[in-house]
């Protein structure tokens, strides 16, 4: 059976009339092709009932005449968000209730049910491992399976502009190839369990202030190579089953009332074949919208296909019946792929060991160490900590739709550190002022810090921490020399006005419930350092593009009139009040950082490991769909380690501007101390070209090609070349 299916009109028409003499209900047959089921229940359903598929909320649509249950939706990107307080439900069997916010949830047979709380999606790409990623993935579709839902509102895949953006930490970073990667990687783990993955916020949706009014400004170059490219290789090569669209506009029109991007690119152009919904407050108008290519209005917009909008206006003639039925079609082949029209699908599990597991190797693996000064960790002999800074009982998670419910589970480093060590080898000072000479004697100084709490609907005011850590930092500075800094955060942190006297700092980012563990395990040598940076880290937000200035950052006020104060209710008008310009065009992160020449206080790829590691002499060979890259990669340190080989492009000679460096390619190897491996990468011919907009085609140009092959975007000691002798032009990039 083919996975993904586009179901045209006339596709549908023809496999009616194929299917209308047919004995039985064939779309009951999971033997037959998707198409000539959809068609076959499509055939069957009243104009009412197709309606009803379009809008909903958490629990959407179904088809109760014919046996058919909703379809339920679950947030979010790092964890499954339940009930807030799921001991309210007391019955064995899936049960709907109302929260208390108008949103209508769903749980499972465990009436104490907790979900894993995993690290945050910038955690999960400084793993730089595609596999880890598709298990992480894999532990809410088994968890999902487990409560009786259907499709998760993940991944979310827009980009890391600026370090004060509120969701930085729910996204995967700065560089679209490594967020394409962990994309791809995130749909299949997701899927391969019959839970649909939901490719969101569609797209240039980067700014979260003002977010239902601000506008994104860019040429089609751009929106293609940059901000598309992870929505177009979720689709392509992931396959995802459904998107949603962002609260934005993008030139000048809500996307979800977009037809260049929904129909024409979207559908048209990279075929997508599934479901595009709304985010809960993104669209407006039902004509706008249906003509656009919207499937289904969701959460606080489902009054816009329901209430007896849509259903009047396919009656008015405003929407045709064929319109009707291609949105209702393309619901029904996602309710094919979750299960809904009985299809087998594996079994799942919730909370278990196994998904424990997995959090706890990611939030170990996300681990960048960025100093370390006289080898001072790891220490596998610790024995007494002195442990200081406000996250050092803290679990730092996001709020909004990428929140996971706070579980007993959940181990911060005091915890943690207690467990491992006992309380008499423990010292936590609330205040940097208590701590005394004694305390210091310890055989570490943890600080433990914090950026604040990101989260959706509003942008970070600043990139510094917050508060007094800054200066506790430098006062424990000046009394020790074995002060750790360990840093939970969700975005790029400006650490120029403390780091340089620490000895040792590593970022922890938002780790999830078994951070602690993992931290413990990473000071006392349990494991590598393996995590490196997914984004430029360190440097202050003036040396950002975007860095802007005033209230209105990130986008300047284009409407001059008052906002309105109600973001969710129905009545809103819709506004155009601010413009996002995307003046940096390609060059976003480390790109920017290198092309103006300014300095990446930690760069883009980079992480220290407890050994070292060097990079020797690299080979090309041609493949059958490009190259394949080798480059030979030697331990020159005294015990075992990961290294991330990463291998960037540069187009010597092109007629388009391009960036100097693009990532294009990363591999983990494990090397014994003293032995050399090979890191093998391969190339397509599609990672060399750009996006011809004359053409509507991704270029190969003839032409001369160095490969950079390094640790980082700055340190890349390997240098091959390819020759490409004619141009060519492919569909996909």
């Amino acid at each position: 059976m083919s996975e993904r299916h586009r179901i045209g009109l006339g596709v549908l028409l023809a496999t009616l009339v194929g299917v209308a003499s047919g004995a039985g209900e064939p779309w009951r047959d999971t033997s037959l092709e998707p198409e000539m089921r959809v068609a076959d229940l499509l055939g069957r359903m009243t104009t009412e009932e197709k309606v009803g598929l379009c809008f909903g909320s958490f629990v959407s649509g179904g088809i109760p005449r014919l046996g058919v249950e909703p379809l339920i939706l679950a947030d979010g990107p790092v964890g499954i968000r339940l009930l807030r307080d799921p001991k309210k439900l007391t019955s064995t069997h899936k049960k709907h209730q109302n929260a208390g916010d108008g949103e209508v949830v769903t749980i499972g047979a465990d009436t104490a049910a907790r979900t894993t709380a995993l690290p945050g999606g910038l955690a999960l790409a400084a793993c730089w491992d595609r596999g880890l990623a598709e298990e992480y993935a894999a532990v809410m579709g088994r968890e999902m399976r487990a409560l009786g839902k259907h499709v998760l509102l993940a991944p979310g895949i827009n980009m890391m502009r600026d370090p004060r953006g509120g969701r930085n930490y729910e996204y995967f970073g700065e560089d679209p190839y490594l967020t394409a990667e962990m994309a791809v990687a995130y749909v299949r783990g997701l899927q391969k369990y019959g839970v649909g993955a939901n490719l969101k916020h569609f797209v240039a949706n980067e700014c979260e202030t003002f977010r239902h009014y601000t506008s994104a400004k860019m040429d089609e170059r751009v929106l293609r190579e940059i901000y598309n490219y992870p929505f177009e290789q979720g689709i392509r090569r992931g396959g995802a089953w459904s998107l949603m669209t962002g609260n934005n506009l993008f030139a000048g029109t809500h996307v979800s009332e977009n037809y260049d991007l929904l129909t024409t690119l979207l559908r048209d152009k990279i075929g997508f074949d599934g479901v595009i919904l709304t985010d809960w407050r993104s669209a407006y108008r039902t004509e706008a919208s249906a003509k656009a290519g919207l499937d289904m209005s969701t959460g606080f917009c489902r009054y816009v296909y329901g209430e007896g909008n849509l259903l009047r206006a396919v009656n008015d003639g405003v929407i045709s019946e064929q319109d009707l039925d291609r949105m209702a079609g393309r619901v029904l082949l996602l309710y094919l792929r979750v299960g809904l029209l009985g299809d087998d699908l594996p079994a799942g599990g919730l909370d278990t060991e196994k998904n424990q597991a997995v959090a706890r190797q990611v939030a170990r693996d996300s681990i960048v160490l960025l100093k370390n000064k006289r080898a001072l960790l790891p220490v596998p002999g610790l024995k007494t900590v002195l442990l200081c800074g406000p996250a050092a009982d803290e679990v730092i998670m996001g709020t909004g739709s990428g929140l996971v419910n706070e579980g007993a589970g959940n181990i911060s480093i005091k915890k943690a550190l207690l467990s491992t060590l006992g309380a008499t080898a423990v010292v936590h000072r609330e205040s940097v002022a208590e701590t005394t000479d004694a305390d210091l004697d310890a055989d570490l100084v943890v600080f433990c810090a914090h950026d604040g709490v990101g989260g959706e609907g509003a942008d970070l005011e600043r990139s510094t921490l917050p508060g007094t850590q800054a200066a506790d930092i430098r006062a424990l500075a000046a009394r020790t020399d074995k002060l750790v800094v360990v840093l939970q955060c969700g975005t790029s942190v400006d650490t120029t006005d403390w780091d340089d006297g620490v000895d040792a700092f590593a970022v922890v980012w938002n780790g999830g419930q078994a951070f602690g563990a993992a931290v413990v395990d990473a000071l006392t040598g349990k494991g590598d350092f393996t995590g490196r940076l997914p984004c430029v880290f360190g440097n202050p937000v003036s040396d950002w593009p975007v860095a802007g200035s005033g209230a209105e950052w990130p986008a300047k006020r284009v409407h001059q009139g008052d906002l309105p104060t109600n973001n969710y209710g129905k009545d809103r008008p819709q506004v155009h009040g601010f413009d996002a310009e995307y003046k940096e065009g390609l060059l976003c992160g480390h790109r920017w950082f290198i092309e103006k020449g300014i300095a990446q206080r930690y760069p883009f790829g980079f992480g220290l490991s407890r050994t070292t590691f060097e990079l020797l002499e690299g080979t090309v060979e041609p493949v059958e769909e490009g190259w394949s890259v080798n480059v030979a990669v030697k331990n020159t340190g005294k015990v075992s380690g990961m290294c991330t080989v990463q291998l960037y492009v540069e187009d010597l000679v092109c007629s388009e501007e391009r960036p100097s460096r693009e990532l294009r390619g990363f591999t983990r190897v494990h090397v014994e101390p003293g032995q050399t491996t090979h890191a093998v990468m391969n190339l397509r011919r599609n990672n060399l070209c750009f996006y011809d907009v004359s053409r509507d085609a991704w270029k190969l140009e003839a032409g001369k090609f160095v490969l950079h092959v390094g640790t980082s975007s700055e340190h890349l000691p390997v240098g091959m070349e390819v020759d490409v002798e004619h141009d060519q032009w492919f569909v996909a990039p």
